[in-house]
């Protein structure tokens, strides 16, 4: 029998669909990533944005098309948001939200057909999950507290909680991967009997591979991190959640924080980590943000230096402050993204080009058109020779731009 797992949106859904991906192996299916022809699809769903719902709902669909006869599990955030909308799809057999993916799977596996159980956690959901031991995504905190004016997350995902970090250590132990990768919804809200995000920091840095934080808030950004993240083995790659360079446009968000405050962590990590590279996510064309606000937002992103951002037009999210407030029109959104767009290629190509020449070190991922890719510690995406070892941590010296990233020559 073969299964296809198939996630839409972060990396917190990627390891939730490990989870039942390893159950499904358990009970005798060859899981697939890709969307193939199977015996059973389970589509983890997202609903950041109204199109990652549009998408969830189109992959659901697809599987008509691609195997009619089969039967398809439903589960995540846009599941979550609007659970009605995927039962008039054929051949949907069970649907779960974002409480207890694992557990709606078992059920199907022991015979319950055309069901749907819809709740939240409220304790953290400590699962086992299928492991990679090139590069282990591992997730220790759900939910979010923070309730920004645009974000749905926090109505589907609910209140911010914590793993064990006994349970959390032993993963990395147990995993064996060169390089983990520690993540959550708030990441830096992780808080378990006494302890906090920078205890969880000292903990797992001395464990052995290289650990990556998959994305801080700005705020967390602070010397006893830095201090913390020093004394362990951490790449220096920081993603800070900015979203917005306008200081009205950031209140407006209910983010808590102002470019200035973002311009200060940018400089506090180089202080520390001068070859840092610093990405963010930025939404463009954000409820009554003006012309001015645009401005500011590229002026101070700029100044902070990012190395890279991901760039959204704002989508309006149902029962969220920002949806009932004056809207920007699509033209206007559009403009603005190509603005920022233009932005990061001169950012991107600023920061390739202040690492050209240098030592780094690569664990090797894929192989892809005729390369060995992999990423270095500050998040460049090196092509190494066809013939590099895949799985292996590599020295190189980086080389000129190419494709997504640039050539590496092994040393």
């Amino acid at each position: 029998m073969k299964a296809v797992v198939y996630t839409l949106g972060c990396k917190t859904n990627q390891y939730e669909s490990g989870a039942v991906a390893k159950l499904l192996i358990e009970n005798g299916y060859e899981v697939v990533d890709l969307f193939e022809k199977a015996d059973l699809y389970v589509i983890n769903t997202c609903a950041v944005t109204a199109e990652a719902e549009r998408k969830s709902r189109q992959m659901a669909r697809r599987v008509n098309t691609v195997s009619p006869y089969s039967d398809v599990i439903i589960l995540g955030c846009a599941a979550q948001n609007s659970a009605k909308r995927f039962l008039e799809i054929p051949n949907v057999a069970a649907i779960g939200g974002l409480g207890g993916k694992v557990d709606i799977v078992q059920r199907y596996l022991n015979g319950e057909r055309k069901f749907s159980d819809i709740y939240i956690d409220t304790q953290y959901e400590d699962r086992p999950t299928r492991q990679n031991r090139t590069r282990n995504y591992i997730k220790v905190q759900d939910g979010c507290d923070k309730f920004c004016s645009y974000c749905i997350v926090p109505l589907l995902r609910g209140r911010s909680r914590s793993r064990d970090i006994d349970s959390i250590t032993k993963e990395i132990l147990d995993c064996g991967a060169k390089e983990i990768v520690l993540g959550g919804i708030d990441l830096s809200d992780y808080r378990y009997n006494g302890l906090n995000f920078i205890d969880l920091v000292r903990r797992t840095g001395k464990l052995g591979p290289r650990i990556r934080i998959s994305s801080l808030g700005v705020k967390a950004v602070s010397q006893e991190l830095i201090d913390a993240m020093k004394e362990g083995n951490f790449c220096p790659h920081f993603h800070l959640s900015i979203q917005s360079g306008s200081n009205q446009v950031l209140k407006n968000m209910n983010r808590h924080y102002t470019k200035q405050d973002i311009i200060d962590a940018c400089n506090l990590i180089r202080q520390r980590y001068p070859r840092a590279a610093i990405t963010s996510d930025i939404i463009a064309g954000f409820p009554q943000e003006t012309d001015q606000d645009h401005q500011e937002t590229l002026d101070t992103l700029e100044k902070a230096g990012l190395s890279f951002m991901h760039i959204f037009p704002y989508s309006i999210r149902p029962n969220t402050r920002a949806a009932k407030m004056p809207q920007i029109d699509k033209a206007t959104k559009r403009a603005r993204v190509r603005d920022l767009e233009n932005l990061r290629e001169k950012l991107f190509a600023r920061f390739l080009q202040s690492e050209q020449g240098k030592t780094a070190e690569v664990i090797t991922e894929q192989a892809e058109d005729g390369y060995i890719s992999g990423h270095t510690q500050n998040y460049i995406k090196a092509y190494l020779p066809k013939d590099a070892p895949m799985g292996e941590l590599i020295k190189i010296k980086i080389g000129e731009r190419f494709r997504d990233g640039v050539l590496g020559i092994l040393v």
